[in-house]
């Protein structure tokens, strides 16, 4: 919350307030010092207490140097609303930065790997996936992000838009084989591709990971990133998983999960090539660490300027000092009331 004055010239009266007011508040507590050491020798020759109250000698110490006070703190009050003091709210307009950017992602059943840890806990690649994916949308506020996931179909999740919780909300509910258990990584890429290819974003990028081989769909992955390089689209590829065969939780004779080895292919060079011929960059990762690394290249890789605008409503506050300001004088009417009551005694 930002704090201004719209009138600020008249705070140059507190100056012209202050002198005045402290000179009064000294002589009220002189003119009281005074009093009270004339009480005390008008007390030696009054029996009656009665009458050194009447004499004008009664009042409260409190009362006397109280007033001048609360009236300094009306006029201070009454300056400061003059000046108009208002609060307000700043509002930050970011403009989409030009790079849109759409993540297809595997979700076959190979995805069930058990290779990767996450929080010192092994995870399957799916979860791994889901958590980095998130990180990579996160770091990203100012693009148009979309999502293609693929198993032996592909689908769009969503398209490209800057609602980058919706896209979070997507990712949080993928789930293993969800497309099917084959790979049609051609397919993926390709409804990529569609859905970017006549946006006129300044860069516009496919970041496709998968842990397989091509196995299903009916395009050719290299057709579909030869028109990706004709569209003006870059790919990059992150293929996921190592040459070793790794542990994969596989339903036992009584129900039970059990891990069994297995060894899960990838094509790596195929995703070489589809880097190559889009010009972009392709990766490989066998940790969390070595993936995490990975999108943090491609942040840094396809950035651009951001413009912010910020905007800040103002509301004037100066009632708040005005009715403080009242209830002073209300509190000096009360007070002197209670000083003539006490001298009336």
């Amino acid at each position: 919350m930002n704090w201004r004055f719209e009138s600020p010239w008249f705070l140059l009266l507190l100056l012209v307030l202050c002198l005045p007011g402290l000179a009064a508040g000294l002589r009220a507590f002189r003119s009281q010092s005074g009093k009270a050491r004339g009480a005390l020798a008008v007390g030696l020759r009054f029996s009656r207490i009665e009458l050194l109250l009447r004499a004008g000698l009664g009042a409260s110490p409190w009362k006397v140097w109280l007033t001048p006070v609360v009236r300094f703190l009306i006029l201070l009050l009454l300056v400061v609303a003059l000046a108009r003091p208002q609060t307000g709210q700043s509002t930050r307009v970011r403009k989409a930065s030009g790079v849109d950017i759409t993540m297809v992602l595997d979700v076959s059943g190979s995805m069930q790997a058990l290779d990767f840890e996450l929080g010192g806990e092994r995870v399957d690649r799916l979860t791994m996936l889901k958590s980095l994916a998130s990180e990579f949308v996160s770091m990203r506020p100012s693009d148009r992000i979309g999502l293609v996931v693929f198993g032996s179909e592909a689908f769009s999740l969503s398209p490209l838009t800057l609602d980058h919780r919706m896209i979070l909300g997507y990712l949080a509910e993928l789930a293993l084989g969800m497309g099917g258990d084959g790979t049609a990584i051609g397919d993926g890429l390709g409804l990529a591709v569609k859905r970017m290819a006549d946006l006129p974003a300044k860069s516009r990028i496919v970041v496709l990971l998968t842990d397989g081989v091509n196995n299903a769909g009916g395009m050719d992955p290299r057709l579909a990133a030869r028109i990706a390089a004709q569209k003006g689209l870059k790919v990059y590829t992150i293929g996921i998983g190592g040459e070793d065969p790794v542990p994969v939780a596989v339903p036992g004779f009584f129900g039970q999960q059990r891990l069994v080895n297995q060894k899960i292919p990838v094509d790596f060079e195929l995703l070489q090539e589809i880097s190559r011929l889009t010009g972009g960059q392709s990766f490989r990762a066998e940790s969390t660490i070595e993936l995490r690394g990975i999108y943090d290249r491609i942040d840094k890789l396809e950035k651009s300027e951001v413009s912010v605008k910020e905007f800040v409503r103002y509301q004037d506050r100066m009632d708040f000092f005005i009715i403080l300001a009242l209830l002073l004088v209300l509190f000096e009417v009360v007070l002197g009331c209670l000083t003539s009551t006490r001298r009336l005694v």
